[in-house]
Protein backbone atom coordinates (compact mmCIF):
# COMPACT_ATOMS: atom_id res chain seq x y z
CA UNK A 1 0.00 0.00 0.00
CA UNK A 2 1.10 3.55 -0.65
CA UNK A 3 -0.44 7.00 -0.51
CA UNK A 4 0.25 10.07 -2.58
CA UNK A 5 1.43 13.28 -0.96
CA UNK A 6 -1.98 14.64 0.00
CA UNK A 7 -3.05 11.22 1.35
CA UNK A 8 -6.19 11.13 -0.83
CA UNK A 9 -5.06 8.22 -3.02
CA UNK A 10 -4.46 4.71 -1.76
CA UNK A 11 -2.70 2.42 -4.22
CA UNK A 12 -0.82 -0.83 -4.61
CA UNK A 13 2.72 -0.70 -3.28
CA UNK A 14 4.32 -2.10 -6.42
CA UNK A 15 2.03 -1.74 -9.44
CA UNK A 16 5.00 -2.56 -11.67
CA UNK A 17 4.54 -6.19 -10.59
CA UNK A 18 1.67 -6.30 -13.08
CA UNK A 19 3.74 -5.05 -16.02
CA UNK A 20 3.91 -7.52 -18.89
CA UNK A 21 6.06 -7.19 -22.00
CA UNK A 22 5.81 -8.85 -25.40
CA UNK A 23 8.47 -9.89 -27.87
CA UNK A 24 8.63 -6.35 -29.31
CA UNK A 25 9.22 -4.81 -25.89
CA UNK A 26 5.76 -3.23 -25.64
CA UNK A 27 4.53 -2.98 -22.06
CA UNK A 28 1.06 -3.69 -20.73
CA UNK A 29 -0.65 -3.04 -17.40
CA UNK A 30 -1.61 -6.64 -16.71
CA UNK A 31 -3.21 -9.06 -19.14
CA UNK A 32 -5.46 -8.60 -22.14
CA UNK A 33 -8.37 -11.01 -22.68
CA UNK A 34 -7.54 -11.10 -26.39
CA UNK A 35 -4.27 -12.86 -25.57
CA UNK A 36 -6.16 -16.07 -24.95
CA UNK A 37 -5.80 -18.50 -27.87
CA UNK A 38 -8.87 -18.80 -30.06
CA UNK A 39 -8.73 -22.58 -29.83
CA UNK A 40 -10.62 -23.69 -26.72
CA UNK A 41 -11.13 -20.21 -25.28
CA UNK A 42 -13.71 -17.45 -25.65
CA UNK A 43 -11.75 -14.15 -25.83
CA UNK A 44 -14.84 -11.86 -25.88
CA UNK A 45 -15.97 -13.44 -22.60
CA UNK A 46 -12.62 -13.89 -20.92
CA UNK A 47 -12.48 -10.56 -19.09
CA UNK A 48 -13.32 -12.25 -15.78
CA UNK A 49 -10.47 -14.73 -16.10
CA UNK A 50 -8.12 -11.92 -17.15
CA UNK A 51 -9.09 -9.82 -14.13
CA UNK A 52 -8.71 -12.82 -11.82
CA UNK A 53 -5.29 -13.46 -13.36
CA UNK A 54 -4.25 -9.87 -12.66
CA UNK A 55 -5.38 -9.99 -9.04
CA UNK A 56 -3.79 -13.39 -8.43
CA UNK A 57 -0.57 -12.46 -10.24
CA UNK A 58 -0.10 -9.40 -8.05
CA UNK A 59 -1.00 -11.34 -4.93
CA UNK A 60 1.54 -14.07 -5.69
CA UNK A 61 4.33 -11.85 -7.03
CA UNK A 62 4.11 -9.49 -4.05
CA UNK A 63 4.32 -12.37 -1.56
CA UNK A 64 7.27 -14.70 -2.26
CA UNK A 65 6.12 -17.38 0.18
CA UNK A 66 2.70 -17.52 -1.49
CA UNK A 67 4.36 -17.57 -4.92
CA UNK A 68 6.46 -20.54 -3.87
CA UNK A 69 3.41 -22.35 -2.50
CA UNK A 70 1.60 -21.79 -5.81
CA UNK A 71 4.59 -23.07 -7.77
CA UNK A 72 4.86 -26.20 -5.63
CA UNK A 73 1.12 -26.72 -6.00
CA UNK A 74 1.44 -26.74 -9.78
CA UNK A 75 0.32 -23.22 -10.69
CA UNK A 76 3.03 -22.20 -13.13
CA UNK A 77 3.88 -19.74 -15.87
CA UNK A 78 4.04 -16.68 -13.66
CA UNK A 79 7.25 -14.66 -13.51
CA UNK A 80 9.10 -14.82 -10.17
CA UNK A 81 8.67 -11.94 -7.70
CA UNK A 82 12.17 -10.62 -8.42
CA UNK A 83 11.66 -10.53 -12.21
CA UNK A 84 11.45 -6.87 -13.36
CA UNK A 85 8.46 -7.55 -15.66
CA UNK A 86 6.36 -10.52 -16.72
CA UNK A 87 6.91 -11.97 -20.17
CA UNK A 88 3.68 -12.10 -22.15
CA UNK A 89 4.16 -15.74 -23.22
CA UNK A 90 4.60 -16.96 -19.66
CA UNK A 91 1.75 -14.81 -18.39
CA UNK A 92 -0.58 -16.25 -21.02
CA UNK A 93 0.24 -19.74 -19.71
CA UNK A 94 -0.69 -18.55 -16.21
CA UNK A 95 -3.89 -16.94 -17.53
CA UNK A 96 -4.86 -20.21 -19.23
CA UNK A 97 -4.63 -22.05 -15.92
CA UNK A 98 -6.80 -19.41 -14.23
CA UNK A 99 -9.34 -19.67 -17.07
CA UNK A 100 -9.98 -23.31 -16.15
CA UNK A 101 -11.72 -22.05 -13.01
CA UNK A 102 -13.13 -18.70 -14.19
CA UNK A 103 -14.42 -19.29 -17.69
CA UNK A 104 -17.62 -17.51 -18.82
CA UNK A 105 -20.89 -19.34 -18.27
CA UNK A 106 -24.12 -18.67 -20.15
CA UNK A 107 -24.48 -14.90 -19.96
CA UNK A 108 -20.88 -14.39 -18.85
CA UNK A 109 -19.00 -14.75 -15.58
CA UNK A 110 -21.09 -13.34 -12.76
CA UNK A 111 -19.78 -12.37 -9.32
CA UNK A 112 -20.96 -15.59 -7.68
CA UNK A 113 -19.15 -17.60 -10.36
CA UNK A 114 -16.04 -15.50 -9.75
CA UNK A 115 -16.08 -16.29 -6.03
CA UNK A 116 -16.69 -20.00 -6.69
CA UNK A 117 -13.89 -20.06 -9.26
CA UNK A 118 -11.40 -18.47 -6.87
CA UNK A 119 -12.40 -20.96 -4.18
CA UNK A 120 -11.96 -23.91 -6.52
CA UNK A 121 -8.61 -22.62 -7.77
CA UNK A 122 -7.38 -22.09 -4.21
CA UNK A 123 -8.33 -25.66 -3.26
CA UNK A 124 -6.77 -27.11 -6.42
CA UNK A 125 -3.41 -25.46 -5.79
CA UNK A 126 -3.45 -25.49 -2.00
CA UNK A 127 -3.50 -21.71 -1.56
CA UNK A 128 -4.87 -19.98 1.57
CA UNK A 129 -6.97 -17.53 -0.46
CA UNK A 130 -10.62 -16.60 0.02
CA UNK A 131 -12.83 -14.11 -1.81
CA UNK A 132 -15.64 -11.80 -0.75
CA UNK A 133 -17.81 -9.33 -2.59
CA UNK A 134 -19.74 -6.12 -2.21
CA UNK A 135 -22.84 -6.04 -4.42
CA UNK A 136 -24.21 -3.01 -6.23
CA UNK A 137 -27.74 -4.32 -6.94
CA UNK A 138 -29.99 -3.28 -9.81
CA UNK A 139 -32.07 -1.25 -7.34
CA UNK A 140 -30.17 1.99 -6.82
CA UNK A 141 -31.91 2.46 -3.48
CA UNK A 142 -30.28 -0.74 -2.23
CA UNK A 143 -26.78 0.00 -3.46
CA UNK A 144 -23.93 0.80 -1.10
CA UNK A 145 -22.98 4.44 -0.82
CA UNK A 146 -19.74 5.55 -2.38
CA UNK A 147 -18.19 5.75 1.08
CA UNK A 148 -19.15 2.11 1.72
CA UNK A 149 -17.75 1.02 -1.64
CA UNK A 150 -14.60 3.05 -1.04
CA UNK A 151 -14.15 1.40 2.36
CA UNK A 152 -14.44 -2.06 0.78
CA UNK A 153 -12.04 -1.27 -2.06
CA UNK A 154 -9.69 0.73 0.14
CA UNK A 155 -9.39 -2.08 2.69
CA UNK A 156 -8.17 -4.42 -0.04
CA UNK A 157 -5.69 -1.91 -1.43
CA UNK A 158 -4.49 -1.25 2.13
CA UNK A 159 -3.66 -4.96 2.30
CA UNK A 160 -1.84 -4.56 -1.04
CA UNK A 161 -4.33 -6.56 -3.11
CA UNK A 162 -6.04 -5.31 -6.30
CA UNK A 163 -9.83 -5.45 -6.53
CA UNK A 164 -11.90 -7.16 -9.24
CA UNK A 165 -14.72 -4.93 -10.46
CA UNK A 166 -17.75 -6.26 -12.38
CA UNK A 167 -19.58 -3.65 -14.48
CA UNK A 168 -22.95 -4.91 -15.67
CA UNK A 169 -23.73 -1.52 -17.20
CA UNK A 170 -21.48 1.52 -17.31
CA UNK A 171 -24.07 4.21 -16.61
CA UNK A 172 -22.74 7.64 -17.52
CA UNK A 173 -19.07 6.62 -17.26
CA UNK A 174 -17.98 6.48 -20.89
CA UNK A 175 -14.54 4.96 -20.31
CA UNK A 176 -15.99 1.86 -18.63
CA UNK A 177 -17.44 -0.97 -20.71
CA UNK A 178 -20.74 -2.69 -20.04
CA UNK A 179 -20.85 -6.40 -19.04
CA UNK A 180 -17.17 -6.37 -18.23
CA UNK A 181 -14.60 -7.17 -15.52
CA UNK A 182 -11.66 -4.86 -14.80
CA UNK A 183 -8.94 -4.58 -12.14
CA UNK A 184 -8.81 -1.70 -9.61
CA UNK A 185 -5.24 -0.63 -8.80
CA UNK A 186 -5.79 2.57 -6.82
CA UNK A 187 -8.55 4.65 -5.26
CA UNK A 188 -8.97 8.41 -4.91
CA UNK A 189 -11.83 8.48 -2.42
CA UNK A 190 -11.94 12.27 -2.30
CA UNK A 191 -12.48 12.52 -6.06
CA UNK A 192 -14.70 9.42 -6.23
CA UNK A 193 -12.55 7.68 -8.80
CA UNK A 194 -10.43 4.57 -9.21
CA UNK A 195 -7.44 3.66 -11.33
CA UNK A 196 -8.35 0.76 -13.61
CA UNK A 197 -6.35 -1.83 -15.55
CA UNK A 198 -8.32 -3.10 -18.53
CA UNK A 199 -6.90 -5.16 -21.40
CA UNK A 200 -3.37 -3.92 -20.79
CA UNK A 201 -4.26 -0.24 -20.38
CA UNK A 202 -4.45 1.96 -17.27
CA UNK A 203 -6.87 4.85 -16.74
CA UNK A 204 -8.96 6.57 -14.08
CA UNK A 205 -12.75 6.14 -13.94
CA UNK A 206 -15.47 7.84 -11.91
CA UNK A 207 -16.75 5.11 -9.59
CA UNK A 208 -18.99 7.51 -7.68
CA UNK A 209 -20.84 8.40 -10.87
CA UNK A 210 -21.02 4.75 -11.82
CA UNK A 211 -22.73 3.84 -8.53
CA UNK A 212 -25.35 6.52 -9.11
CA UNK A 213 -26.07 5.92 -12.81
CA UNK A 214 -25.44 2.26 -13.67
CA UNK A 215 -28.68 0.63 -14.79
CA UNK A 216 -27.69 -2.92 -13.86
CA UNK A 217 -25.11 -2.36 -11.13
CA UNK A 218 -22.32 -4.88 -10.58
CA UNK A 219 -19.96 -6.04 -7.84
CA UNK A 220 -16.58 -5.48 -6.24
CA UNK A 221 -14.62 -8.60 -5.29
CA UNK A 222 -11.54 -8.69 -3.06
CA UNK A 223 -9.26 -11.57 -2.15
CA UNK A 224 -7.94 -12.28 1.32
CA UNK A 225 -4.93 -14.29 2.44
Amino acid sequence: MKYNRDMSIIALSNPELLLATDERGARYAGGDQHWYPKEGFVPPGACGATTASNVLAYLLRSRPALFEAARKGGLGGLAAPDAPVMGKAGYVEFMKQVYRFLYPRAGGLMAGDFLDGIGNLAREYGLPITAERLKAPISRAKRPSFSEAAAFVGASLAEDVPVAFLILSNGCVANLDTWHWVTILALDAEAGRAEIADNGLKFWADIGAWLHTSIMGGSFVRLRV
